[in-house]
């Protein structure tokens, strides 16, 4: 099972003798102060109550690998300035540290990049990966995280009051421990910032809350944040026809926030009152109706510290008091009320605390573990590996062919493409050119990993086809290339997948969207048709598809429309020499689709060059770009079939679809691991038409179908595509068939945070 993406961890304390065995003795620790605990589920964090280990303000982190994969990165966010390394370091207490870690905080296998401005997020990389089953790390952060990153010891106990028993004004305050001011409290504890959050619980009969003539209830009672000056009227909004210039809850005070000047003190001051209580003037209040409430009626609240999060919304934090009020005047005694109206000078009753709660019920501390494994993309220029057909590419990566029933190991690390060890997936074209006058299937897969039960293209009729594939590297960063029937093989990388650093790119979805279509009127996306011997480039930020100037490369499904026989079709980014390497071919003219990863070149434009006469339709579903806001990180996956519509009838089975018709399917239920927060897949799709197929598309469940195709199969032969397909509605994707066909899909990989 694949790791998650992203874990948002909740802290615990546990014995600093557990730690023992991933950390030593580094100056005042004995032990880790922090556990990190992954597992296929999730991660945790633990306080062992250790450290810091300079005395002062560092903390040492144990990882604890109970999962089925090994880690080799993961990241890390928080409040804190975690990643502001001040030099005072592990290396400085006598653990030796390594030649990729410039900050003495890595100990002897951990070094950092991709740090934020802010110093607070940054990835962590662990030179040998920590071992599945129970491995255990160790590396070190700046911070001392066991104490001043968890919310509680931070709120709990801070409250100040309430006060004003038996007034008609109640007070309370609340000042952060530990010294620190509001801002940095609620950062602390994930949020923006603090407020009160007060509920109504208790209300007279009659009241303003009732409507005119209506004696039934509130549905629910109001909860709102921060009552103003001036007091509510729910009159006017819900009952058109009360006393809409009645103050139900007035607050004569300029606000709650009136003692927070210095920003370390949050103030709360109210004064509710109703003149519908017993005693009060009820004369001319319609809401009323003319007479007042029974003895005994009250006004009742439940007032708490509330942290506001950054869309707005609020956590109630259960530190807080509840409270009644039998104040039966208009406005806390003063002569002031809501409109021009007689004021009522007077007034009786007051308020009453019935309960106080200085400990929170909100479990937070601050650390995000995120990124467990997360790769990132890296463009090169396209390049050839290996060709079996050229016997000027060294052993291994030119002749012989591949025997039918063999499988060819392909070291890409040590080819003339100059891949660094760093690559851990890799946007390969495949190319086939079969032998035998067919070939049934070819598989490709990570060396060292058993033969999946996939497969990454298929030649019936013996024509020489192209697929993309990102492939997961294997032993050494080797991949397996497997054919049922005698063939040359031919593969082009256009990039790999790192651990984040700095010239990293993440994913960024876009709905599916015609780039151009040269079949069209003529125009910068239209006609003509590429030439024979000729290239045409497409600036493709300027087409209608929404692509921003920043994008590094493009994820692009290319289908040609051949006017005869199609030699071959290569893609580069614009501006650079045309690269001996191929997109796909259509020896016989036929109509062929074929995914491909695609460097942004000159104004973001790429290059098409056909060798033969073509129309060319491009469609785009995300690109690649420097981290930010919405990206997403590539996490492998070990190649697995998600969907065979000719098993047996079921949710990722049978039957056969249908010509014209479409079906959703639930990826993240299938046997391969795929996680619910998936939000992108890296597919293969396979079709075994009944005969012509015209068109199928690939997109997002809950998404209108987009007016673009994944793949084509006219003679009604089994073609296979590749595509990076967003995640829909429980993380499903839709596929439509304009003819009956089976449909397979295969996944290496997915996008997540």
């Amino acid at each position: 099972m694949q790791l998650p993406a992203i874990v948002c961890i909740t802290a615990f304390a546990i014995a600093a003798g557990s730690a023992n065995a991933q950390c030593p003795a580094v100056g005042a620790d004995t032990t880790c102060g922090t556990i990190i605990t992954i597992t296929d589920a999730g991660a945790t964090v633990s306080f062992t109550g250790q450290g810091p280990f300079d005395g002062n303000d560092d903390t040492l982190v144990g990882i604890v690998n109970n999962s089925s994969r090994p880690v080799s990165t993961l990241r890390l966010s928080g409040p804190l300035a975690i990643f502001a390394f001040d030099g005072d370091g592990m290396d400085t207490f006598g653990i030796p540290g390594n030649p990729m870690d410039d900050t003495t905080y890595g100990g002897p296998n951990a070094y950092y990049t991709d740090i934020n401005d802010a110093m607070t997020a940054g990835t962590v990389h662990f030179i040998v990966p920590i071992a599945a089953g129970g491995g255990t790390g160790y590396f070190s952060l700046e911070a001392e995280m066991n104490d001043a990153t968890t919310c509680a010891q931070i709120i709990n106990n801070a409250l100040s009051g309430p006060t004003g028993i038996g007034a008609p004004t109640v007070s309370a305050s609340f000042t952060p421990n530990q010294g620190l001011d509001l801002y940095t409290a609620a950062t602390y504890c994930g949020f923006a910032f603090f407020d009160w959050q007060q509920t109504i619980t208790s209300l007279p009969s009659p009241s303003p809350f009732f409507q005119v003539g209506n004696t039934t209830a509130l549905v629910a009672p109001p909860s709102f944040l921060d009552p103003p000056p001036g007091g509510y009227d729910y009159e006017s909004a819900q009952y058109p026809d009360g006393d809409q210039s009645y103050p139900f809850y007035y607050d004569p005070n300029s606000g709650e926030l009136d003692g927070q000047n210095d920003g370390y003190t949050l103030s709360f001051s109210d004064t509710p009152a109703d003149r519908c209580l017993p005693g009060g003037n009820s004369a001319g209040v319609k809401g009323c109706n003319g007479s007042n409430a029974p003895a005994g009626s009250f006004l009742g609240f439940t007032t708490h510290l509330a942290g506001v999060n950054m869309d707005g919304t609020a956590t109630d934090l259960g530190i807080g008091f509840t409270w009644t009020s039998t104040f039966n005047g208009t406005s806390g005694g003063t002569s002031t009320t809501k409109n021009a109206l007689p004021p009522d000078p007077g007034g009786t009753g007051g308020v009453t605390v019935t309960s106080v709660n200085q400990i929170t019920t909100y479990t937070y501390n601050a650390v995000t573990v995120g990124g467990v494994n997360a790769l990132q993309f890296v463009p090169v220029t396209p390049c050839r590996i290996m060709d079996t057909r050229n016997g000027g590419f060294a052993s291994g990566f030119g002749p012989p062919f591949i025997a039918g029933g063999s499988t060819r190991t392909v070291q890409v690390l040590s080819s003339a493409c100059n891949i660094p060890a760093a690559a851990q997936a890799y946007a390969l074209n495949m190319t086939v050119i079969p032998r035998a006058g067919t070939l049934a299937y070819l598989s490709v897969w990570p060396t060292g990993q058993p033969q999946p039960l996939v497969s990454t293209l298929n030649s019936i009729d013996g024509a020489i086809l192209a697929n993309a594939a990102i492939v997961p590297g294997g032993t050494n960063g080797a991949i397996n290339i497997f054919v049922t029937n005698d063939a040359d093989m031919v593969t082009d990388i256009n990039g790999y997948f790192a651990a984040p650093a700095a010239n990293t790119l993440q994913f960024y979805t876009l709905a599916p969207c015609r780039v151009l279509d040269t079949r069209n009127a003529p125009g910068n996306f239209g006609a003509p048709a590429i030439a024979g011997g000729s290239s045409r480039s497409f600036a493709i930020p300027s087409s209608p598809c929404g692509v921003p100037t920043g994008a590094a490369a493009y994820s692009l499904n290319v289908t040609v429309v051949p006017h005869g026989g199609l030699g071959y079709l290569t893609v580069w980014p614009t501006g650079q020499a045309q690269p001996v390497v191929s997109t796909l071919n259509s020896a016989d003219g036929t109509i062929l689709a074929n995914a491909a990863i695609v460097p942004a070149g000159t104004n973001g434009a790429a290059s098409f060059f056909a060798s033969n006469t073509t129309d060319l339709v491009v469609d785009i579903n995300g690109y690649f770009a420097s981290p930010g806001t919405g990206g997403l990180n590539f996490y492998n996956a070990t190649p697995c079939r998600l969907v065979d519509t000719r098993s047996a009838t079921g949710p990722l089975g049978g039957p056969v679809m249908n010509s014209g018709t479409s079906r959703a399917f639930p990826l993240p239920t299938s046997t391969c691991g795929l996680p619910a927060t998936a939000s992108a897949y890296s597919l293969n799709t396979t079709v075994v038409p009944e005969g012509q197929l015209a068109y199928l598309t690939l997109w997002p469940t809950g998404e209108v179908q987009p007016f673009v195709s994944t793949l084509n199969a006219l003679d009604g032969q089994i073609v296979a595509n590749a595509a990076l397909v967003p995640a829909g509605t429980q993380g499903s994707v839709d596929v439509f068939v304009f003819n009956t066909t089976h449909v397979i899909i295969d996944t290496n990989g997915y996008f997540g945070q």
